[in-house]
């Protein structure tokens, strides 16, 4: 048997997956867990694609299974994630996946549960999927991603071979933007260092050129609103982000700059994320405190909270740069 998986990194969790497929040894449940974007979903489907595949090398992406798992019509795969407009997974969303992985197997193969986001569960939910872990269908695999160990019950973490994921060498993303994007050196470090070495990041940044031109007019606001000494007109800024942005990701992109001001400041210049306009940020730090810098980075992670709570975003905002 052979493999075809096109990982970036992760070459343990890798190489532990496809022996213990060879081996026959596969666990009942999985949980895959660590920061944003490092690759968990892709490993998780290219584990679930293998175990499905109806060739020797595995996975062959040609045979039914494959096909149909790909086209997301594989009838004994089950993906699990909070719905559009939902905080959480939902007890109903636990309760409908009971009520479908109680029927008969379509196939001779195994069933796949796969939960994105698992922390997201509520209570209610993470209680009732406890049920399915303690006694799961026969051939059923479950693999849970998670990108903290927070949030989820140790009666269900007890239950599930750990697996945990890191960040990757930004060497290895380097590389392979080059090969897979035919970006040059320049641009393929660029993006390497802005993604924080989360290989989904980079790789969304390479595909996406609205969401990377996006991520630097974020940045850019920041900047704005830090540089503009009248308040209407920093005011002003606010509410063209509350109208055109997605406010989580802007928010995260504006921590990764108040990030870089702290590398400055404590003269570990070599590891901020912009590189491309390294010696403007180092201009632009100086001219704060490192206890103010400091001051802001909490305040941006107490607006992500405001965020989960469903707190008035706009006041919040508003608030935020008023008392800078």
């Amino acid at each position: 048997m052979d493999f075809n998986w096109p990982i970036i990194g992760h070459q343990k969790i890798v190489k532990f997956l496809q022996k213990s497929i060879k081996n026959n040894k596969i666990s009942h449940a999985y949980l895959f867990y660590g920061p944003k974007n490092v690759g968990k979903k892709t490993v998780a489907k290219y584990f679930a694609l293998s175990l499905i595949c109806q060739d020797q090398k595995r996975p062959c992406l040609k045979c039914e299974n494959c096909k149909a798992f790909l086209k997301d019509v594989y009838p004994d795969a089950f993906w699990i994630r909070k719905e559009k407009g939902k905080k959480n997974i939902s007890i109903d969303q636990i309760r409908e996946l009971k009520e479908k992985i109680s029927l008969a197997t379509f196939t001779n193969s195994y069933k796949i549960i796969i939960i994105v986001n698992a922390e997201e569960m509520t209570n209610e939910a993470a209680n009732s999927f406890l049920k399915v872990l303690e006694e799961p269908p026969l051939k059923t695999v479950i693999i849970l991603v998670a990108n903290s160990l927070k949030g989820i019950p140790l009666t269900i973490i007890s239950r599930c071979q750990l697996l945990k994921f890191g960040l990757i060498p930004k060497e290895e993303i380097v590389k392979y933007l080059k090969e897979e994007f035919n970006l040059n050196e320049k641009k393929a470090k660029e993006i390497a260092y802005l993604s924080l070495n989360r290989i989904g990041l980079a790789t969304k940044f390479s595909k996406d050129e609205e969401f990377f031109k996006n991520y630097l007019e974020s940045q850019n606001d920041l900047i704005k609103i830090l540089e503009e000494k009248e308040m209407e007109k920093r005011l002003k800024i606010v509410e063209k982000i509350l109208k055109n942005k997605d406010i989580k990701t802007t928010i995260f992109n504006w921590q990764v700059l108040i990030r870089d001001f702290i590398l400055i400041q404590t003269r570990n210049e070599n590891l901020i994320a912009n590189i491309s306009f390294k010696k403007d940020l180092e201009k632009m730090a100086k001219k704060f405190s490192i206890k103010k810098i400091y001051w802001i980075e909490k305040e941006l992670e107490n607006l992500i909270s405001y965020l989960n709570q469903n707190i008035n975003i706009t006041l919040a905002l508003d608030n935020f740069v008023i008392n800078l």
